[in-house]
């Protein structure tokens, strides 16, 4: 007995981003990466940064539905931080592959980038897999340490060289120096994206802890409440790091001091740990084993180099 199978071809219409896209796309990445987005943030990012609408590719159906994504930005020195083509459950894998590959074929011919390169996390298997088989390699391996804000708190920092504070509205010129001082922050971040980073979020939400040695700033961070996934359960996150490069130790009074800020907010702020994402290896990530984290994996790094 033979049964046949009579397959369909899907019509695909291919389109760049345009303003109002926003809600479909945050559904696709929601539902296929298992991480919330919501259109007013994206929405939100891309007037931020300006983003150029061919950076943003998206696929629909004849009747308008999109399928899929993928996009790309471009950061300093020529270097391109691509995605993953996310997509829906029916969507053909042929339809995220053209999408891929699309976006590279015409940043290729318009940028001639020096490499491209994404953050995986640790629990998307499929994902690493995609990137590796179109040669992509892990140069950066990322670690989750989650520390136990009370006990965090009474780290001694009586002889540290480091002072510190929590910032003011009237701080915004000094957050935006640590940032540009920061290696990660200030390649793919603007100094334009910074400033209403900041000012519009950081600053508004309060909470930022400012360390300094003697008068010049050299780390910051502030706390914030991040809400789980199915697999997880809440904890405290720090929304963004910018250490000056050198000054490293300063991680140690930077994460006391937060820990102390979050006990100073109220009890909904010591009852989760606070997590902390760091590379494999660092002097950051030791020192940060003096708290005696628990570790799991985090974020990997993959790059192709052209």
């Amino acid at each position: 007995m033979f049964i046949f199978w009579i397959v369909i071809a899907m019509e695909i219409e291919y389109r760049p981003y345009q303003s109002g896209y926003e809600k479909q796309q945050a559904k696709i990445y929601s539902e296929s990466s298992g991480i919330l987005a919501t259109a007013e943030e994206i929405l939100q990012r891309y007037k931020t940064e300006k983003t150029d609408p061919q950076y943003i590719r998206f696929a629909f159906t004849k009747e308008g539905k999109a399928l899929a994504y993928c996009q790309a930005r471009l950061e300093k020195k020529g270097s391109i931080a691509i995605g993953y083509p996310w997509a829906l459950p029916n969507c053909p894998t042929e339809v995220q592959e053209k999408l891929f590959n699309d976006l590279m074929t015409y940043i290729n011919d318009k940028k001639n980038p020096t490499d491209y390169h994404y953050w995986i996390r640790y629990d998307w298997e499929h994902v690493r897999k995609f990137f590796i088989e179109r040669g992509f390699i892990r140069e950066t391996e990322g670690v989750i340490y989650d520390l136990d804000v009370l006990e965090v708190s009474k780290f001694p920092t009586e002889n540290s060289p480091f002072t510190s504070r929590i910032a003011t509205n009237n701080d915004l010129d000094l957050l935006v120096e640590i940032a540009r001082s920061d290696k990660v922050l200030n390649t793919f971040m603007t100094k334009e994206v910074m400033i209403d980073y900041f000012k519009n979020k950081v600053l508004i939400d309060g909470h930022v802890v400012l360390v300094f040695k003697e008068k010049l700033i050299v780390c910051a961070s502030a706390p914030l409440k991040e809400y789980a996934g199915q697999e997880d359960r809440d904890h405290m996150i720090l929304r963004f790091t910018a250490t000056r490069k050198g000054y490293e130790k300063a991680w140690l009074t930077l994460i006391t001091e937060i820990a102390k800020e979050c006990i100073s907010s109220g009890p909904e702020w010591t009852q989760y740990p606070l997590r902390v994402n760091v590379e494999a290896g660092t002097e950051i990530a030791e020192l940060l084993k003096r708290f005696n984290p628990s570790i799991k994996p985090s974020y990997d790094y993959y790059i192709l180099k052209k």
